[in-house]
């Protein structure tokens, strides 16, 4: 039995289930990776675009890009920086032939404790900046823009 000092069975079952459940989220059978990256070259230079998980409507002027995807359904979830404004990113969406939608962009990524802290809470609100665009591969982007934060997100749904 396992014991720990000080700790009933309770705070000891409470271990356990934290650590099968952490396990679960760090371990080598994962399937939900997430990335971090300064800048839009340092995103380019990782292979984030070349691989898929970035798509081309992130502006080279993108800062604090954070993306989360699931490698079993390519299910993918990012944010990033737009420090000039929406502009370039406004542009870039329109030659991909995004088209404006009049709702919230989906569901948060998944989380422990719930959404990741750089996902911004703004993508579920009605009156947030949307876009869908088809991509090559059939799959849709639902893409906000929050101007006032200066921060735009998108969700890939499972493919």
């Amino acid at each position: 039995m396992l014991r720990t000092k000080g700790t009933g069975v309770k705070g000891t079952v409470a271990l356990i289930a934290i650590a099968v459940g952490t396990g679960g989220c760090v371990g080598p059978f994962r399937e939900d990776f997430e990335s971090h990256y300064a800048n839009a070259a340092a995103a380019r230079q990782d292979g984030a675009f070349a691989r898929g998980w970035l798509p081309d409507i992130v502006p080279d002027e993108a800062t604090d890009i954070w993306e989360l995807h699931n490698v079993a359904s390519n299910r993918t979830w990012a944010c990033f920086g737009i420090p000039r404004g929406p502009t370039t990113t406004r542009v870039l969406l329109e030659k991909a032939g995004a088209q404006r939608v009049a709702r919230p962009i989906g569901t948060p990524p998944p989380g422990l404790l719930g959404p990741p802290k750089w996902w911004a809470a703004s993508m579920a609100q009605p009156q947030i900046e949307a876009y869908e665009l088809k991509e090559n591969s059939g799959s849709v982007l639902h893409i906000g823009i929050d101007a006032a934060a200066a921060r735009v997100c998108f969700q890939r749904p499972a493919s």
